[in-house]
């Protein structure tokens, strides 16, 4: 009978079983390391470290995962002993954490499930296909780069519920090892193929020269393309008959020596454009690129940008022919703005208009600049429409001016449409025509107060006759024995009658216009327009004062003269009608002389105690349409004022005051001219 081995004999033979396996397993590493030397196609590689991976670890089925450069998916490059539909589930699954792989993955660490059953984080889906092929026990280890970069996941899995050992993972840590390396080989691999075919596509095109020049600056190859674009032969090349300086034009030389230290410092050239010069002398412009290779080689890459130049060169002649043209056209406003109704074009006439620079309104919306009544953006919309419609745009409007005030502009808009025919833009020409309406609003009142003159020379003229008739009745009522009442009454009559007469007279002097100027004294018509204010002065309770030199005459238009020295009279009878202090109205005459001409003339202000002007109604007093009486005033009583005494040489003149210790205002004219006694 056999005898039962002792406790010594038991531990030798575990022993030499213990060795053995240790021996099969690294055999099996050998084999694996042997297997990865020379160059393979990396998927039957890849099957290997699977099954080696198998009997390490006494397995059933095994994967190997690669990480997406995105780092979202993972990739399944190769698996052992799964049904074909799991092959196709894990063909691409995302590197979350609802799955063991993805788990592992993500806190870089391995992952160990003795039993799927019982795993709480395990996705139905990724559940249902461990059961589909019988899977129980799964661990999944990370594969890092050798700078720690993960890599991917490799797995083995069990049929049964399965703790694996620490000796297996001891071993089994050398195969992660490799198969790392064998995937970071391998995307090195193919990442160095893909960079070689890019640079053989690079120079293979038909639009980039490119050459390479050793430390001394001798062209040493190129590509096709370039001896095609410069005429030279393959035989110039392999000759050293290229040097970078012998193909630079001399006024180029510099920047080229400029690009050299930049080169030297950053291993870069470029981009930067010169001439170059053609084997026939010619010359083409080229664009240059380029950098250091690390071994004294220096790669340059050229295209020909001649005609891009070229049009480049014409495109800023017709910009600069249309820049001139724009920035010459002052009288009217040249607009472009884009479909959004930013302004794009601005030409000097838009800012001598508007008084925006382009600075100030490129970019703004044009329908800002409108007055406030037109802002609303319905009316622009329709506007813009019957633009795309009608193909044209005719319309006036009220803008606002940069310093607050309107102008009244007639504008007229185009679309501008591309190559496609949609509306691109809008371009619009403008002009102010403020000036126009105030003439056209001035003319209006002239005929007007024409209108108004002619019927009161026209009453004036039939009055006269039963003026005469009644002064005639009252001399010879005068001339009968009355009682002395009555003939006191007479008396009063006959001096209201003249009165009248004066005044009628002077009425028809407002419209009769001699031909010409004429000598006149400048007093008589002074005291014509006082006779004529008479019954509002005493009615005002206002004190006339007058100063006047001996009878100065000077040649001019009395008519127009009058009219002037009535507007002034007038105004200063309106200024002092609300003022509750003392009412003065002081007139003087004299002569002067001009100080910047020498020119002998006569001096005439008119003084009123008044309300005085404001301040900032003082640099407008002057202009069209501009007044202070709120709806009783047409503001062209100043304005004609001052062109009638310009008409005759001269200037009209005021200083007024506001305050409190003294208010009024004066107005001066001087007129040349005086004829010598």
């Amino acid at each position: 009978m056999p005898t039962a081995p002792s406790p010594n004999e038991r531990e030798i033979r575990h022993s030499e079983a213990w060795l053995a396996a240790e021996l099969e397993d690294a055999r099996i590493l050998q084999r694996l390391s042997a297997s990865l030397i020379p160059e393979r196609q990396p998927e039957a590689l890849y099957l290997q470290i699977l099954e080696a991976a198998m009997e390490l670890m006494h397995s059933d089925a095994s994967s190997l995962q690669m990480l997406d450069p995105d780092g979202v998916h993972l990739n399944l490059l190769a698996a052992r002993n799964f049904h074909p539909i799991s092959h196709d589930f894990w063909q691409k699954v995302e590197a979350d954490c609802n799955s063991i792989c993805g788990q592992a993955l993500g806190a870089n660490t391995r992952i160990v499930v003795s039993d799927v059953e019982g795993c709480d984080f395990i996705g139905a889906g990724q559940l249902h296909e461990y059961r589909r092929n019988g899977i129980r026990g799964v661990q999944s280890s990370p594969l890092l780069s050798r700078s720690g970069r993960p890599l991917g996941v490799i797995s083995t899995h069990w049929r049964e519920v399965h703790e694996p050992s620490e000796r297996e993972f001891a071993l089994f840590d050398v195969l992660a090892r490799q198969a790392a390396d064998l995937i970071e080989r391998t995307q090195v691999e193919v990442a160095l193929r893909e960079t070689q075919k890019r640079l053989e596509r690079v120079l293979e095109t038909d639009a980039v020269g490119v050459l390479f020049f050793d430390s001394t600056g001798n062209v040493i190859h190129t590509n096709d393309v370039f001896l095609n674009m410069t005429g030279y032969s393959r035989d110039d090349v392999e000759q050293r008959e290229l040097h970078w300086r012998n193909l630079t034009p001399p006024e180029w030389v510099k920047i080229s020596e400029e690009q050299m230290q930049i080169l030297a410092k950053t291993g870069r050239i470029g981009p930067y454009e010169k001439e170059y010069i053609l084997k026939d002398g010619s010359r083409r412009w080229m664009l240059f690129a380029g950098r250091e290779l690390g071994d004294g080689t220096i790669s340059e890459y050229c295209i020909d940008i001649t005609d891009r130049k070229r049009t480049q060169e014409a495109l800023l002649e017709s910009e600069e022919r249309l820049r001139l043209f724009l920035e010459n056209v002052r009288e009217y406003a040249l607009v472009q703005t884009d479909t959004n109704d930013r302004v794009t074009i601005w030409n000097s006439g838009a800012e001598r208009i508007f008084g925006y620079t382009p600075h100030e309104v490129l970019g703004r919306s044009f329908s800002a600049l409108f007055a406030p009544r037109n802002q609303d953006a319905a009316v622009h919309a329709t506007e813009v429409s019957s633009s795309m419609c009608a193909g044209r745009h005719e319309d006036a409007h009220w803008f606002v001016h940069k310093d607050g005030s309107r102008i009244w502009t007639r504008w007229f808009t185009e679309p501008i449409r591309n190559q496609s025919g949609e509306i691109a833009a809008f371009a619009m020409v403008l002009r102010d025509e403020t000036e126009r309406l105030k003439t056209e609003a001035a003319l209006r009142q002239t005929e007007k107060l024409a209108a108004v003159g002619r019927l009161a020379s026209s009453i004036a003229h039939e009055i006269n006759n039963p003026l005469e008739a009644i002064t005639n009745l009252v001399y010879l009522a005068h001339q009968e024995t009355v009682s002395p009442t009555v003939a006191n009454y007479l008396e009063l009559a006959q001096h209201e009658l003249a009165r009248v007469t004066q005044i009628a007279t002077e009425t028809l002097r407002f419209h009769r216009q001699a031909g010409g100027p004429t000598q006149y004294d400048i007093i008589d018509i002074i005291e014509s327009v006082l006779l004529l204010h008479e019954g509002r002065i005493r009615a005002a309770q206002i004190t006339t004062e007058r100063r006047y030199d001996r009878h100065p005459t000077v040649l001019c238009l009395a008519n127009e003269i009058r009219q002037v020295v009535a507007n002034l009279v007038g105004n200063a009878i309106d200024a002092m009608s609300s003022n509750d202090d003392a009412r003065h109205l002081i007139l003087r005459v004299r002569r002067a002389v001009n100080p910047q001409t020498g020119v002998v003339g006569v001096h005439f202000a008119i003084s009123d105690t008044g309300t005085g002007i404001p301040e900032s109604s003082k640099s407008h007093i002057f202009e069209p349409f501009f007044t202070t009486k709120a709806i009783t005033g047409t503001g062209l009583g100043l304005w004609i004022s001052a062109e009638i005494v310009r008409k005759h040489c001269g200037r009209l003149r005021f200083r007024s005051r506001t305050s409190s210790i003294y208010k009024g205002t004066t107005f001066s004219m001087f007129l040349s001219d005086i004829k010598k006694d």
